[in-house]
C-alpha cells in the first residue's frame, strides 16, 4: 500500500516528517485509479444498442440472401451474436486507436503515468504485493530535497529536473541502462515477507490486548455504577491508543522497506539485485530463477536468507492489479451478459442496461473492497479514504 515516502535527505533535525496529508492523498488517488481504464463500457454499449436498433442491424441476422434487406424477420442467434461482436469490436477499437494513437500521446499521459509522476512530486514510494511473495515497487523519490513546499519552490525545483540541473528519478543501484525506471516487479524471498509480516503481527496482539483491557475496565465501570460519560471517555481513550499503535506501526514499516529499497541489507538476510526481462520471460510471463539467484549471489537457500529480484517493469505489469490490467476480461464479461440477455429477450436495449449495470457493481465492488484494502495495509485511518 502507499507509504514509505522520504520527507528529504538532510540531516535529521532539518527533516520534517512526512506530512499525512500528501499519504491521504496518494491513496485516494490510488483507489481513483483501481477503476480506471482504457474503454468506456457505458459509452460502447449505449452506441451499440443504438447501432443496433435505431440503425436496424440488429435485423443483419435474418437468414436471407439479401444483406441489405433489414425488414424485422427471425433472427438466427449465431448471425445475432455475430453481429453484435462485430460492431462492438469496432466501437472498442476506435476507442483505442483514439486513446493510443492521440489521447496519450498529444493530449496526456496514462493514468497510470500521471499517477507515478504526482506520487514523485509528493515523494511516496509504494509497495503493492498482489501474492505473498510477488509485488510491484513505484520509486517515487523526487531529486529536490522536500515535497512540503509552495508552489513557486515547487515549479523551480521541476524546472530544474527538466534542465538537468538535479539528479534524475531512478532507483540507485539500478543498473546504467534503465535510466529513470521508476516501477519494478518484485519477487520476495521468505525470510523479507515473514518480517513484513511481523509488523502486523505486533499490532494485532497489542491491539487485542488494549481491546481486552479497555473490556475488563468497561465491565468494571458498570459494575461500579458508572454513567455513560465514563464509557465515552473510554472508548475515546481507545481510539487514540489504537491511533497511536497504527501510526507507529506504519513508520516501522516505512523504515523497513526503505532501508530494503535503498541499502543492500545482507548482514540481515536481505539482499536484492537487478534484472531485466528476456523475451522469452516476457512472452509467457515467467518468473526469475530463484534459486539461481541465491547461487549467483552468495546467499544460503534458507528460510533465514534469500535474495530479492527487482525486475524493471518497462510495460508497466502493475496495471495488472488495476482494472486496466484486465480490461477484456471485464469486457468480455459485458459481451456475454449483453448477448445472453438478447438471446433471451431479443432486447438489445435491455441487454446493454443491464450489461452496464453490472459492470457499475463490478467498479462499486472493487472500490469498497479496494478502500478496505487499503486502510487496512497502509493503517491509515478508513474515515480520510473517499
Amino acid at each position: 500500500g502507499p507509504g514509505g515516502g522520504r520527507a528529504g535527505k538532510g540531516e535529521k533535525d532539518k527533516t520534517p516528517p512526512v506530512s499525512v496529508w500528501r499519504t491521504l492523498f496518494m491513496a485516494n488517488e490510488w483507489s481513483e485509479l483501481a477503476t480506471e481504464r482504457r474503454i468506456s463500457v457505458p459509452l460502447t454499449f449505449a452506441l451499440l444498442a443504438v447501432v443496433l436498433v435505431s440503425a436496424d442491424q440488429q435485423w443483419v441476422a435474418t437468414p436471407r440472401p439479401n444483406a441489405d434487406d433489414l425488414s424485422p424477420g427471425q433472427v438466427n442467434p449465431a448471425l445475432q451474436f455475430a453481429a453484435a461482436v462485430f460492431w462492438f469490436l469496432i466501437l472498442v477499437l476506435i476507442q483505442l486507436v483514439w486513446v493510443w494513437a492521440i489521447a496519450e500521446r498529444f493530449i496526456e499521459p496514462s493514468a497510470t503515468l500521471r499517477f507515478v509522476d504526482l506520487c514523485t512530486v509528493a515523494k511516496i514510494s509504494i509497495v503493492l504485493l498482489d501474492e505473498r511473495y510477488h509485488g510491484f515497487y513505484l520509486h517515487c523519490d523526487a531529486p529536490y530535497d522536500f515535497a512540503d513546499a509552495d508552489m513557486s519552490q515547487l515549479v523551480l525545483s521541476l524546472s530544474d529536473e527538466a534542465g538537468t540541473v538535479r539528479a534524475g528519478r531512478g532507483l540507485i543501484g539500478a543498473p546504467p541502462d534503465s535510466g529513470d525506471a521508476q516501477a519494478f516487479e518484485l519477487f520476495l524471498p521468505q525470510v523479507w515477507r515473514r518480517t513484513f509480516d511481523s509488523y502486523y503481527t505486533r499490532l494485532d496482539e497489542e491491539l487485542a490486548a488494549r481491546a481486552r483491557q479497555a473490556g475488563a475496565a468497561s465491565a468494571a465501570g458498570a459494575r461500579g455504577g458508572s454513567g455513560g460519560q465514563r464509557q465515552s471517555a473510554l472508548r475515546a481513550s481507545v481510539d487514540r491508543d489504537t491511533a497511536v499503535l497504527k501510526h507507529r506501526t506504519a513508520n516501522a514499516i516505512a523504515r523497513f522497506i526503505k532501508g530494503f529499497v535503498v541499502k543492500d541489507q545482507r548482514a540481515a538476510g536481505l539482499s536484492r539485485v537487478f534484472r531485466e526481462r528476456s523475451y522469452l520471460q516476457r512472452f509467457f510471463h515467467t518468473p526469475p530463477d530463484i534459486e539461481a539467484e541465491n547461487q549467483t549471489t552468495g546467499q544460503r537457500r534458507s528460510a533465514d536468507e534469500g535474495v530479492s529480484v527487482f525486475m524493471l517493469d518497462r510495460e508497466l505489469r502493475i496495471e495488472t492489479l488495476i482494472f486496466r490490467g484486465v480490461e477484456w476480461d471485464l469486457l468480455l464479461l459485458a459481451l456475454l451478459i449483453f448477448s445472453v440477455v438478447q438471446f433471451y429477450t431479443a432486447d438489445p436495449v435491455l441487454g446493454a442496461f443491464l450489461a452496464i449495470l453490472i459492470d457499475r457493481v463490478f467498479v462499486l465492488v472493487r472500490q469498497e473492497w479496494g478502500r478496505q484494502n487499503l486502510a487496512a495495509k497502509t493503517l491509515v485511518d478508513d474515515r480520510f479514504l473517499i
